[in-house]
């Protein structure tokens, strides 16, 4: 078989037979969507190695030690603790009480506090089946939740106007709903896929929304803010489904006016997007059907696909149109114009690929699969790009030759001739921008943040973020980490004696002291056994120490395990051998809304690791651990700086690499990155100057941006070289190449960045900056390849001639 047969035989039949094939693929891979799953755990960017491994099982670990249920954290403020206020604010903590999704709640009506009667004490818990009716039942009512140091910060706030509710999750609840008649769709998608649809065990998105619903209820009455990790995780995929849906409509409004501008044409516009679609359908119906869950990184694929497919597929057509001038056979057309855009087309797949595929040597594993995902999508396009379209074109007639002319003069043919003006005139000026751009870029660039903190990944407005802000400010922090404190030979009821409580009051101590980081303390809110014997030795003698009688300390922290309290199982063992302090990260730096900073949270870390270790090597008596899922995310940021040098470093290898190999020229490959390196180093110093943190979105700018951002050089370059053999002067090739090649450089350029510019619809402020910034650097990319480039050759051919002379 010849190479025109490839893509396109001779016999109408197998291209017909070709049509059924694609269809039936096209069916049976459209099936995969029904069993799409998002996975919306914030640890997944962590990647898989002994270090994140070994912290992860100390985690579990400790956990089944110190079991702490997931949480939501509920504020009221507008202080509703007052007549008119408080009654509502009882039905709506009884109304929660009864969810059939909550396992077990702390709020100011079932808080427990310290009694003394006599010689002994008593602990008394609130009657959550009434609440004061008095101003004066709710001021005592009041002055009970404020005579333990446990309850502020829990069930009311430092400043006693607002009223938080803590509440734990039941993790043997069901949702859903049953599908009594399920018909033979449903029984064929769960036979397949193996799964059942319907009613689920609960999982901690479920709960959030559950609790969220009655939440909404009391929106009138006052002011409701809520956080926590179900509440993150819960909003993280209602916005990534959101994502999901609403970026896809307007990529494919973009593409179609873009095609439409580009040619003008009905078969310009349907046969590109029928391609880019199928591409995209493909693509996400495998990921069904292999149980490949979406995640924080990969919503970023559907538009990705849509975008880089509509660069190919540009080419194709633009190929087509340019060459039905002159070849007005149907079927000569269409294999010259495969045969003519064959090169450019794989060679820029070609390097987009090595790009996505640079993401191989990063150790976060979603980067890696999403990179392979993409992958896998740009063969999907090529493939119907080249196998695909040229037998629907067949089917259709050749273009009328007065439309190919009105392209070559229209606007924006005209506006295109007038900036290739500006390149020779101005060579030298192009050039010192690329130097003046490099200096910048060393000196700001070390300036850039890192961020991977969940509130991060909200925008400002957002309520989530809201309630971080909030209960940072009023509770002294939203999130905890832990300490644990374990007796040498785990010796039994240690820490039920006023010995091991003075032991361990050295870390309270420690924790009281706080820790200070440039200037700003660390620590809020905290709760240990420690703290607990203090409150119930002020309630019986009015000083806050430990109690000296081990008596009382028996009988108190016997009564506290009775009472079967999850709060209280998250801090001390049955056996007494280790208790655990439950500590909140707060800065009091109001310009950072008292949140405390990656780097800030991994310096804590590291202090308070050596000083613990020193203070439990002098005593001799306990060991420290210092663990939480909070202190493992932290080293996410330090994963994403070294993901990011390396990533970049091995996508501009790995790209001039492949470029020196298809040119076989060693100056074509490295003057074909100057593009790259000026959209870089752009791309960079505008996230420095502007304060855009490195976060899981942005981190993978820069491998794309190489990746797809020398498609419009490799374009140029080609189209050059070819030039350039017909023995015409440098000058010369350059404006011709410009004039050729300029028009489907710009507008893939412009379809690269209106694709990439949707992202800035999303409801994650990590995918709105990677849209934001992919766009600029895309525009950055062409505009160098447009001036930058074409100046390159023309002085490094005046630089040549002048050592020929010599």
């Amino acid at each position: 078989m010849s190479f025109d047969r490839i893509f396109l035989p001779k016999n109408k039949v197998y291209s017909i037979i070709f049509f059924v094939i694609i269809g039936i693929v096209t069916v049976v891979l459209s099936l995969g969507f029904f069993n799409l799953d998002i996975l919306n755990d914030v640890t997944v960017l962590l990647p898989e190695n002994a270090e994140t491994n070994a912290e992860r099982e100390k985690i579990a670990r400790l956990n089944k030690e110190f079991p702490s249920d997931q949480m939501l954290f509920i504020t009221v403020s507008d202080n509703p603790f007052r007549e008119g206020k408080i009654e509502k604010l009882w039905q709506l903590c009884h109304e929660l009480d009864n969810l059939y999704v909550v396992k077990s709640t702390l709020h100011p009506f079932n808080a427990t506090s310290f009694k003394k009667i006599g010689e002994t004490f008593q602990i008394v818990r609130n009657n959550p089946n009434d609440y004061p009716k008095t101003a004066e039942e709710i001021e005592k009512f009041k002055n009970t939740l404020k005579s333990n140091r446990y309850l502020i910060g829990s069930v009311i706030s430092y400043d006693y106007n607002t009223a938080g509710i803590v509440v734990r999750i039941n993790f043997d609840a069901m949702v859903g709903k049953e599908i009594e008649n399920p018909n033979f769709f449903v029984k064929f998608l769960e036979k397949i896929f193996d799964r059942k649809f319907g009613i689920a065990p609960i999982n901690r998105t479920d709960f959030s929304n559950e609790v969220e619903k009655v939440l909404k209820k009391y929106d009138n009455d006052f002011p409701v803010l809520f956080a926590g990790v179900p509440a993150y995780e819960a909003k993280t995929k209602n916005y990534m489904l959101r994502d999901m849906t609403i970026l896809i409509g307007p990529a494919i409004i973009l593409m179609i006016i873009i095609l439409y501008l580009s040619f003008g044409t009905k078969r310009g516009v349907i046969l590109p997007m029928i391609a880019m679609l199928m591409s995209l359908v493909w693509t996400m119906g495998l990921l069904g059907w292999l149980r490949i869950k979406m995640n924080i990184v990969s919503i970023l694929i559907p538009p990705i696909i849509l975008t880089i497919g509509s660069s190919y597929t540009l080419h194709y057509m633009n190929s087509y149109y340019n060459l039905s001038g002159t070849i007005r056979d149907k079927r000569d057309l269409i294999n010259s114009a495969a045969k003519h855009i064959f090169p450019t087309i794989f060679m820029a797949a070609l390097t987009t690929i090595v790009g996505f595929a640079s993401f191989f040597t990063v150790s976060i594993g979603v980067i890696k699969e999403f990179g392979i995902i993409v992958i896998v999508s740009i063969f999907f396009t090529l493939f119907l790009t080249f196998f695909l379209l040229p037998k629907i074109l067949f089917f259709t007639y050749i273009p009328k030759e007065n439309k190919i002319e009105h392209l070559k003069s229209d606007v924006f043919a005209k506006m295109l001739a007038k900036l290739n003006s500006f390149v020779y005139p101005l060579r030298y000026f192009w050039i010192s921008l690329l130097f003046v751009i490099m200096v910048v870029a060393f000196f700001v660039i070390p300036n850039i943040k890192v961020e991977t903190d969940v509130s991060a990944f909200f925008k400002d407005g957002d309520k989530i973020k809201q309630g971080i802000i909030f209960l940072q400010r009023n509770f002294k922090g939203s999130t905890s980490f832990n300490i644990a404190v374990r007796s040498k030979d785990n010796k039994r009821n240690f820490f039920k004696t006023r010995e091991g409580l003075l032991a361990a009051k050295k870390v309270q101590d420690y924790i009281d002291r706080n820790v200070v980081i440039d200037g700003y303390t660390m620590l809020g809110w905290n709760l240990s056994p420690v703290t607990l014997a203090e409150d119930l030795n002020e309630t019986m003698y009015g000083t806050l120490d430990i109690p000296e009688s081990d008596r009382i300390l028996n009988t108190f922290f016997t009564f506290l395990l009775a009472s079967k309290d999850d709060g209280v199982k998250g801090i001390m063992n049955n056996d007494f051998t280790a208790i655990n302090f439950q500590v909140r990260t707060v800065s009091d730096n109001k310009k950072m809304n008292y949140m405390i900073s990656e780097q800030e949270l991994l310096e804590l870390t590291r202090i308070m690791y050596n000083d613990l270790s020193k203070i439990a090597a002098e005593d001799g008596r306990f060991t420290v651990e210092v663990w939480g899922e909070l202190l493992l995310l932290a080293s996410i940021s330090r994963y994403l700086v070294s993901d990011q040098i390396i990533n970049i470093i091995s996508s501009v290898i790995l790209v001039v690499l492949v470029v020196l190999i298809l040119f076989r020229s060693l100056f074509y490959s490295l003057i074909a990155i100057i593009p790259l390196i000026y959209g870089v180093l752009m791309n960079f110093s505008i996230m420095s100057i502007f304060g855009i943190s490195l976060d899981p979105g942005t981190v993978m700018i820069g491998a794309i941006a190489v990746g797809t951002g020398i498609d419009g050089s490799l374009h140029f370059l080609l189209n050059y070289r070819r030039i350039l053999k017909t023995g015409i002067p440098v000058r010369e090739a350059v404006d011709q190449t410009l004039a050729f090649a300029s028009r489907p450089m710009v507008f893939t350029a412009v379809s690269l960045i209106c694709g990439f510019m949707v992202f800035v619809l999303s409801s994650f402020k990590p995918i709105l900056f990677f849209g934001l910034l992919i766009s600029i650097s895309m525009f950055n990319c062409v505009f160098a390849a447009l001036f930058i480039l074409p100046s390159a050759i023309l002085v490094s051919d005046k630089v040549s001639s002048i050592f020929k002379k010599k």
